[in-house]
């Protein structure tokens, strides 16, 4: 073929038509990437903060309905309690014991075992005022409950 003879065409991507169509992909993978990424964190987060609602609600309903069962004014007090060598502000309910384990950041029950009655709590506060007894939980994400119960003379 001489110099003047006319090239012809092929069928097939120039090389800067694959580099465009990747270059685009390249964009699109990101922003796809970047809303699963924000969308999946903002699940977690909602599911934490729901978790950490629903252990500030039970614990409330399981020392109000404790509060509530028990009745008498003289069976609930304040006092504090001693548990592995610390000493903790307590809500003596019957039979039950609550109190605030501020480095498990959980509300605590019971005398000789300590379990955990809900974790992911911020603050557990109390006050009894004659036959109306305040109590007062606050979960780390901020959410809080406030609950008085009168007690029947």
């Amino acid at each position: 073929m001489g110099m003047g003879a006319k090239m012809k065409r092929r069928d097939g991507f120039t090389l800067i038509e694959i580099l465009a169509v990747v270059a685009i992909m390249s964009v699109v993978a990101i922003v796809a990437t970047s809303l699963f990424y924000t969308g999946s964190n903002t699940y977690i987060k909602s599911e934490k903060s729901m978790e950490i609602k629903q252990n500030v609600r039970s614990a409330m309903e399981a020392i109000t309905s404790d509060i509530k069962r028990t009745g008498d004014a003289s069976k609930i007090y304040v006092k504090d309690i001693t548990r592995s060598g610390k000493t903790y502000k307590a809500l003596y309910v019957g039979d039950n014991v609550y109190y605030y384990d501020d480095s498990k950041k959980s509300i605590c029950m019971n005398n000789n075992n300590g379990q955990e009655l809900a974790n992911e709590i911020d603050s557990f506060t109390f006050s009894i005022d004659g036959r109306k007894i305040t109590v007062i939980i606050t979960g780390t994400d901020g959410f809080t409950l406030n609950n008085v119960v009168f007690l029947p003379k």
